[in-house]
């Protein structure tokens, strides 16, 4: 009989430990015989392992916050250098190799074109004589280098410029580097007639780049030339 007590008092305290673990108070429970319920109830530690779903309160098509890494006061895209806080839109355009205010040009480069109006001047007969003609020209420039020409087309029934230049003339640098916002050098002027001569012109840019004036002159015992025009930067 006590024995059987002692083997009643050992399964019963073996069941209490068991539910005890099971309760969740202690950790490291004995095994326990085949017949138990060993499965877990995951609703005891409350963990949930559905999947989390997205904030929707962030929307994901939201462009990035705008950058200004530069501190100018220019955010990108518009700030077309975000490194370089001199270059921003509407910034003074200066002869620094950048493009400063971002309009696509930097310094004075690009193609610029309009009129050139030549003035002739020549002793006929005894007499000063003077006639003047509007030549159009095309100038371009690649940062220091530049290359034009003025062409002038005269008017067939203006004899007196017909005599005097040709039926027409034209004026190309031989000297093609500039220096900043300034230009001058020897030109070739060469007629239809036929004659050619050696001139000068100069070209001077306007502060905000986008203009210049375009002068030149020839100087000989027969024959003089004065001319000038503004030219406009092409977009």
């Amino acid at each position: 009989m006590t024995c059987r007590s002692e083997d009643t008092v050992s399964w019963l305290l073996m069941r209490l430990l068991w539910f005890t673990c099971w309760l969740g108070f202690v950790v490291g429970c004995p095994p326990v015989d085949s017949g138990s319920d060993t499965s877990q109830d995951t609703s005891v530690t409350g963990t949930d392992h559905s999947e989390v779903e997205p904030d929707s309160s962030v929307d994901p098509g939201t462009d990035p916050e705008p950058t200004d890494l530069d501190q100018d006061g220019a955010f990108v895209p518009d700030d077309c250098d975000d490194r370089e806080p001199e270059v921003f839109p509407g910034a003074e355009e200066v002869w620094d190799g950048q493009d400063n205010d971002c309009d696509g040009h930097v310094d004075g480069q690009g193609t610029f074109s309009g009129q050139h109006t030549l003035m002739a001047t020549a002793i006929v007969e005894g007499q000063t004589r003077r006639t003047t003609v509007v030549c159009d020209v095309v100038l371009t420039r690649a940062t220091v280098v530049i290359g034009y020409t003025i062409d002038c087309d005269v008017a067939s029934d203006d004899d007196l410029a017909i005599q005097l230049l040709g039926e027409s003339l034209s004026i190309t640098p031989e000297d093609n580097v500039a220096i900043d916002g300034e230009w001058d050098g020897l030109t070739s002027v060469q007629s239809v007639a036929p004659w050619q001569a050696t001139g000068s012109g100069t070209a001077s840019w306007s502060d905000d780049m986008t203009e210049l004036v375009l002068t030149s002159s020839l100087q000989s015992s027969s024959l003089r030339l004065s001319g000038s025009g503004v030219l406009v930067r092409e977009e």
